[in-house]
């Protein structure tokens, strides 16, 4: 008798397919609602204490969105792998399967296309758009403050100034108005634009709404070919903030109101003056790497879920443990990267390595052993 599953092969993976799809969509808005709600409660204290309009906390909500989706969608896709295989294994329609001739890698193909769609579009939210959201979202929360306060400049922090400027501070005693390891990069100075920045290297700083007042400090010019042609000490220095401070809280950016290419501009930049970069190697990194986690937990939970008779309930709990253990693995890593304890690459790269050769391991046990 002709064997038909060639044939078969393009329906099945349609069904498949469109099996895990419409779960993932549900599951990952679902999750993305509780998190919104998490946030709505984090931000009602605008609304209470500081008699913030309504109107500005929606915006911040609508601008946390990506955000909270890309969260949302590696879970979302773990719990929908479980619940979907599962009920198809429950029903029994995945051994019907195998026995029509179907290996379980064949039955994995278009669930894993999927998984790789999904982490695709991760990429996408998370290069295209999660950054700029971010950035809006965070900038009305500082305009917020800045009516209240002195503007809040943060530690560890990029922050891009006016007159073709950037700055780095490492720390800030918010308190007393003074910053400490602080490091400018000019690209205009003396009235001309040089390709290299001239630098300027200040252990210690006061800061008011229009002058940075630093001292104990080091300026190094550069020629065009990045020779070091001056070399000076201060003991004092004075720099104009032309726009204030509340320019520098509008322009100061996070890693995560980033894109990997603005932030690899701004680590080789200041690497150069011999700063530890290793949390932001590390976030670098992270900003691809994390991507690729709903496709890791397709790779691990198709094989598990294929296993699982006993219904979604098991699944879901099943889905809970493995999503727990790969974030205590990740943070475990990202904390010994940030440290320089292991190279910033690995640290964001081992928990998928990790997890994914564990997937990969249950997928050729699930088809040998059978």
């Amino acid at each position: 008798m002709r064997n038909n599953s060639k044939g078969i092969f393009p329906i099945l993976s349609k069904y498949l397919f469109g099996e895990l799809l419409y779960p993932v969509i549900f599951c990952a808005v679902g999750i993305t609602v509780i998190f919104l709600g998490n946030t709505l409660f984090e931000l009602t204290d605008l609304i209470v204490t500081k008699r913030v309009a309504v109107i500005e906390v929606v915006k911040i909500l609508v601008y946390r969105l990506p955000e909270i989706f890309v969260m949302a969608l590696p879970m979302g896709t773990l719990f929908a792998t479980f619940y979907s295989l599962g009920r198809l294994a429950k029903d029994n329609e995945i051994t019907i399967m195998r026995i029509s001739g179907f290996g379980i890698h064949r039955i994995l193909i278009p669930i894993l296309i999927l998984g790789i769609l999904i982490s695709l579009t991760v990429f996408w939210l998370n290069e295209e758009v999660a950054p700029w959201a971010n950035h809006r979202a965070l900038n009305i929360l500082r305009e917020l403050i800045v009516k209240d306060v002195t503007p809040t400049i943060k530690e560890n922090t990029f922050l891009s100034g006016p007159d073709d400027r950037q700055f780095y501070v490492r720390q800030v005693d918010r308190t007393h108005q003074l910053l400490y390891d602080v490091i400018i990069y000019e690209m205009a100075y003396d009235g001309k634009k040089s390709s290299f920045p001239r630098v300027i290297v200040a252990k210690k700083g006061r800061f008011d709404e229009s002058v940075w007042e630093l001292e104990d400090g080091v300026i190094h010019e550069f020629d065009e070919a990045g020779f070091i042609i001056k070399e000076g000490t201060f003991t004092k220095m004075e720099v104009p903030v032309s726009d204030g401070l509340e320019f520098l809280s509008r322009n100061q950016k996070t890693t995560s109101e980033m894109t990997r290419d603005e932030l690899y501009d701004d680590i080789q930049l200041f690497l150069k003056s011999g700063i530890k970069m290793d949390s932001y190697l590390v976030d670098y990194h992270r900003k691809l790497s994390s991507s690729f986690v709903p496709f890791i937990f397709v790779l691990i939970g198709a094989p598990l879920s294929i296993r699982n008779h006993r219904g979604w309930v098991i699944g879901v709990i099943i889905a809970l443990v493995i999503t727990f253990a790969f974030f205590v693995v990740d943070s475990l890593f990202r904390s010994l990267g940030s440290a320089g304890a292991i190279d910033a690459y690995w640290a964001a790269w081992l928990p998928l390595w990790i997890f994914g050769a564990l997937g990969v391991i249950l997928i050729i046990k699930e088809e040998f052993f059978f």
